[in-house]
C-alpha cells in the first residue's frame, strides 16, 4: 500500500467518533488482518531477522521500523537475548 495515502487515511479516520472501533472492525471483516496466523513460512521469514540480530553481541538494543502489524518480531527479538527494542510505527 501506499504509505502516503495510509497516512492520508489514518488522519482521517482519527477525525470522526468511534475511530478506534471503525480502525478494528476494519481489520477484522475487509483486511482480514486482526489475527496473525503463524505459519512455517511466517516464521522462516522472520527468523531471517532472528538470524541477523545474532551477530550482535547478548544484550544488544533493537531499532524496528514498521512494527504496526503485529508484535511477533518484537517477541522473537526479545526472545533470540534483545536487552531492549524500540519499535516505531504510525
Amino acid at each position: 500500500m501506499n504509505w502516503k495515502l495510509k497516512c492520508l487515511a489514518f488522519h482521517l479516520l482519527n477525525r470522526i467518533p468511534f475511530a478506534r472501533t471503525i480502525h478494528t472492525g476494519l481489520q477484522r471483516y475487509v483486511t482480514h488482518r486482526y489475527f496473525l496466523k503463524v505459519t512455517p513460512a511466517t516464521l522462516t521469514t522472520y527468523g531471517y531477522h532472528v538470524d541477523n540480530f545474532r551477530q550482535f553481541p547478548p544484550g544488544a538494543t533493537v531499532l524496528e521500523f514498521g512494527a504496526g502489524r503485529n508484535l511477533l518480531s518484537s517477541l522473537l527479538l526479545s526472545s533470540a537475548g534483545a536487552a531492549r527494542i524500540y519499535a516505531i510505527d504510525l
